[in-house]
């Protein structure tokens, strides 16, 4: 299976601990290689200056709970990644599979992996995707502005 839900989390003290993030940014980085690091993560794979499992310092100390997450579920190059409102991704495939926690969310907002379509609700749940399949991010959201907002970390377990 492509979508396999692994855990829960509280939602409402990951969304606390994100209120500081201006959001209408694509990506924000989580971790880095270094506490310096501030933008080292972010964007397409080919672009890193190394390997994702060398981006295991954690950026932000005010977000205790979601560092804390991010050590639970083995997770590097962790990233806040935001979606605008008739926006996707391109189709594509990443070298290991990544862990999402959809923070902000709605009907029209899904994943679809090789074609099929998964939505993912804002619940606190703690889904392992596979994204090493072809996959692509929409918002299509009806509700004005809406941004679609992920907590997404590469798994440190699949190289």
């Amino acid at each position: 299976m492509s979508v396999v839900k692994i855990g829960e989390v509280d939602i409402q003290k990951c969304r606390n601990e994100l209120e500081s993030f201006d959001l209408n940014h694509q990506q924000i980085p989580l971790q880095g290689r270094s506490v310096d690091d501030t933008d080292g993560a972010t964007g397409k794979m080919s672009d890193l200056g190394a390997p994702e499992q060398y981006y295991t310092e954690f950026l932000h100390q005010q977000c205790p709970y979601i560092n804390n997450i991010i050590k639970k579920y083995d997770m590097v190059r962790t990233r806040i990644m935001s979606l605008k409102q008739y926006s996707c991704y391109s189709y594509h495939q990443d070298g290991s599979a990544r862990i999402h926690i959809p923070i902000s969310t709605d009907h029209g907002c899904f994943i679809i992996i090789n074609k099929i379509v998964y939505e993912l609700p804002a619940d606190g749940s703690v889904y392992m995707v596979d994204t090493t399949e072809f996959h692509t991010a929409i918002n299509g959201s009806y509700t004005p502005n809406f941004i679609r907002t992920h907590i997404v970390g590469a798994y440190h377990g699949v190289e």
